[in-house]
């Protein structure tokens, strides 16, 4: 992810739910639908994942790689 390609200060790399989360955001989806897919696919405690989606959701969004629609 990059804000402008000739710009290297802003290049982003993903850990494993984050680039999970990301290529799920190829087609729009609300944020249960995210929490649901996350949670069928990670055996981890449902706060945590939820957690891990918002701050993914929230940092995404700051940065302009998303919008909510």
């Amino acid at each position: 992810l990059h804000q402008n390609v000739a710009d290297m200060e802003c290049v982003y790399t993903l850990n494993e739910v984050g680039a999970f989360i990301w290529e799920k955001l190829a087609q729009p989806a609300s944020k249960a639908d995210l929490q649901k897919t996350m949670l069928e696919a990670y055996d981890a405690e449902p706060e945590v994942l939820v957690a891990d989606l918002e701050q993914f959701l929230d940092e995404m969004t700051a940065i302009g790689a998303l919008k909510e629609v």
